[in-house]
């Protein structure tokens, strides 16, 4: 009986961490993605980006600290909405519309940095 080979074996980079951090960024921003119909998968991505970011590689860690504050500027959002979604039978629904306006643009928002991250990140390229 002949042995397995293990040198013909490759190791997983998001395991290892020898990608710099690249893949777990790429996971990040699609967790961010899903994080809009479930909450917990955005919990795990900026819990990833916390302990992530100073263990990745430049450019990687940019992109660690981007999702951190894309994560941060929706909860910022998420409070406001719900504060005007919370007293709008006081004021006759007119803060709904403004909560409704408010979601959209934090929606269309995170769309767009969340887009651009993954660009920078496929050109492997520093993000701000």
């Amino acid at each position: 009986m002949s042995g397995i080979d293990l040198g013909n074996i490759t190791e997983n980079s998001i395991v290892s961490g020898k990608d710099g951090g690249r893949s777990l960024c790429n996971i990040n921003y699609i967790l961010y993605i899903a994080g809009f119909f479930l909450v917990i998968p955005a919990l795990i991505g900026f819990v990833i980006a916390l302990a992530s970011q100073e263990k990745s590689d430049q450019p990687y860690q940019s992109h660690f600290k981007y999702q951190k504050n894309i994560f941060i500027v929706g909860l910022v959002y998420t409070f406001f909405i719900s504060i005007l979604t919370l007293i709008s039978p006081l004021t006759f629904g007119i803060t709904w519309i403004i909560a409704l306006i408010l979601g959209a643009i934090w929606f269309v928002w995170t769309i767009l940095k969340i887009v651009r991250g993954m660009q920078a990140l496929g050109r492997k390229e520093n993000i701000s």
